[in-house]
């Protein structure tokens, strides 16, 4: 499994590929916002992050977002 290393100057190249994934356009501000959402939640508690749970979050998110907008 991917794993996401929080540090203070340098973020793991997991996550600059899970950003890439999901910001495209008309999206982008919001993916970064529940992407920051995802890593403040885990940064309480966990140095490390595990990015398939950001990932499940992420579209579960989406998801809901969906159901409430068309496009």
């Amino acid at each position: 499994t991917c794993r996401l290393v929080l540090n203070t100057k340098k973020v793991d190249h997991d996550y600059c590929t899970l950003r890439k994934k999901y910001v495209y356009p008309g999206r982008s501000a919001y993916i970064e916002r529940i992407i920051s959402e995802v890593l403040n939640i885990k940064q309480i508690s966990l140095a490390v992050v595990d990015v398939g749970e950001a990932l499940v979050y992420l579209q579960l998110k989406l998801k809901m977002e969906d159901n409430k907008y068309v496009e």
